[in-house]
C-alpha cells in the first residue's frame, strides 16, 4: 500500500460526519472519481454509484423506521487506513436496536478517499435480523 495521507483521519472524518448528517454533495467531494467501495461481495466504482449507495441505505432507514440516528467512531490503522465504526441507533414502534459495521478507508496522496472496505459484524447482523423480524420488517440484502 501507498503511504497513507497525513490527514487521512480528518479526511475520513469529515466523510463519515458527512454520511451521519446525509450530506451527499460533501461526502461525494471527498472521493476520488474512480473511488472503489467493497460491500457485501460487490465493487461499486465511481463518486455517484458509491453516493447512490449511502443514499439508499439511508433513504431505507429513514422510511422503514421511526427514528433512526447516526453516529461515527474513527480508529487509525497500523498500516495508515483508517476503521470507521458506523453506528446507528434505531427505533420501531416501543423496539429500539443500536446497529454497528466497520469500514476501512484508504485516502490517496490528493487527500481524496480512494477505497472503502465494509465490514459486517456477524454478531450485530444477527441481532438486526431478530430486530427486524421482532418488528415485522423484510429487508433485501441489499441494504
Amino acid at each position: 500500500m501507498a503511504h497513507a495521507h497525513p490527514d487521512s483521519i480528518q479526511i475520513t472524518a469529515r466523510f463519515s460526519s458527512a454520511l451521519d448528517h446525509e450530506d451527499w454533495a460533501k461526502a461525494r467531494s471527498l472521493l476520488q472519481d474512480d473511488c472503489e467501495y467493497v460491500i457485501r461481495g460487490r465493487r461499486v466504482i465511481g463518486q455517484e454509484h458509491i453516493i447512490q449507495e449511502y443514499r439508499a441505505s439511508a433513504s431505507w432507514g429513514s422510511s422503514t423506521f421511526d427514528e433512526i440516528t447516526y453516529r461515527s467512531q474513527l480508529e487509525k490503522c497500523r498500516d495508515g487506513r483508517i476503521r470507521v465504526t458506523f453506528i446507528d441507533r434505531i427505533r420501531k414502534g416501543d423496539h429500539r436496536h443500536v446497529y454497528k459495521c466497520d469500514q476501512v478507508i484508504s485516502v490517496d496522496q490528493d487527500g481524496l478517499i480512494n477505497r472503502i472496505m465494509h465490514f459486517d459484524r456477524a454478531h450485530d447482523e444477527q441481532q438486526l435480523v431478530c430486530f427486524l423480524e421482532t418488528c415485522g420488517i423484510h429487508r433485501s440484502t441489499k441494504h
